[in-house]
């Protein structure tokens, strides 16, 4: 069963910043999943298996501020490594994967899409929401000007629609609702915002700009690590706890073995070899100690049981001195 379409986030991401740069532009020529004439050929509007779509448009219109060229040339010097290829002017210019990775050629299909702006990206990173750097082609009238309208259209009280929405959830999902996703920014959402911006050093102002946004896209990567993160600091502790066994089994063998020298030691001293004879052993080699302790036993054993006859024969070597 197929899964529903839904565009990428880092094509979500370049929209919001367009938006927000050119707020009057014409979306027009907009969109993002293909129709009819797509679907029957090989096309990224089309969806994926997962449903992803990894494309697309955005309207040229140089008086609303939004001139496609430009945009294009601020996202080639910028080589973005998310990119795949973008198709304007009637060329086509492929990303860090080419072929000829950043060089204009010649597009030959039907459109040569003078009237907007195609931009496909890849698989890895399609939904790394990390902004786009293309503010130079939004610089007409300064840095003063941009400011301007990106006040003017930033997410924040009062702005509606689905990248309200998607706020909202990701707002959830980091810890700051609950807030109840109907994608309308309103006191709620406000509040959620201002919360997150305080605790992650940025200007409380409860409007969701490109460097909030950002931060919202760090933490939900935070925090979809944090269980990977868990597992793998719990493998530590378990191979820290198994050095700590085999650190007591070695205490535990050489008390062991001091336990059984001293045994060694007591014994030898019975045979006359303790004291200085028995430290002198044991500051040999355990073969030798082993061997030496071995003769020490037999000799015993034979003295035991040969006891009768040495008792004779000193009798018998006293009666003959007598």
């Amino acid at each position: 069963m197929a899964k529903p379409a839904r565009s990428v986030e880092s094509l979500k991401t370049l929209l919001a910043q367009i938006n927000a740069l050119a707020p009057k532009r014409s979306r027009v020529s907009d969109g993002w999943i293909g129709d009819a004439k797509h679907a029957s050929r090989h096309s990224d509007h089309n969806p994926e298996p997962d449903g992803t779509v990894d494309a697309r448009d955005f309207t040229n219109d140089p008086n609303g501020g939004m001139d496609s060229q430009k945009l294009c040339d601020a996202i080639i010097a910028s080589r973005d490594p998310r990119l795949s290829y973008i198709i304007c002017n009637g060329k086509i210019i492929s990303g860090r994967k080419g072929p000829k990775p950043w060089t204009p050629r010649k597009y030959s299909g039907a459109n040569s899409h003078h009237h907007h702006i195609h931009v496909s990206v890849l698989d890895e990173g399609q939904d790394d929401k990390t902004p786009w750097k293309i503010e130079s082609a939004f610089k007409p009238g300064g840095a003063a000007d941009i400011s301007k309208q990106q006040a003017d259209s930033i997410m924040r009280k009062g702005s509606k629609g689905e990248f309200v929405g998607e706020l909202q959830k990701n707002m959830n999902t980091i810890g700051y609702g609950p807030i109840k996703v109907d994608s309308d920014f309103g006191p709620a959402t406000h509040d959620a915002v201002v919360r997150f911006q305080k605790n992650h050093n940025l200007k409380p102002d409860g409007w969701a700009g490109p460097r909030t946004l950002e931060a919202i896209g760090k933490e939900l990567s935070r925090r979809k690590m944090a269980p990977k993160v868990a597992e793998a600091e719990a493998k530590v502790d378990v191979a820290e706890a198994k050095v700590e066994a085999v650190k007591d089994a070695a205490d535990d063998a050489g008390k062991e073995v001091k336990e059984n020298s001293n045994w060694w030691m007591t014994a030898l001293g019975v045979i006359g070899l303790g004291g200085s004879g028995g430290g002198a052993v044991f500051g040999a080699p355990w073969q030798t100690v082993l061997a030496v302790g071995g003769v020490a036993i037999v000799a015993v054993v034979v003295l035991f049981l040969m006891r009768r006859r040495i008792i004779a024969a000193i009798k018998e070597i006293k009666n003959e001195v007598g």
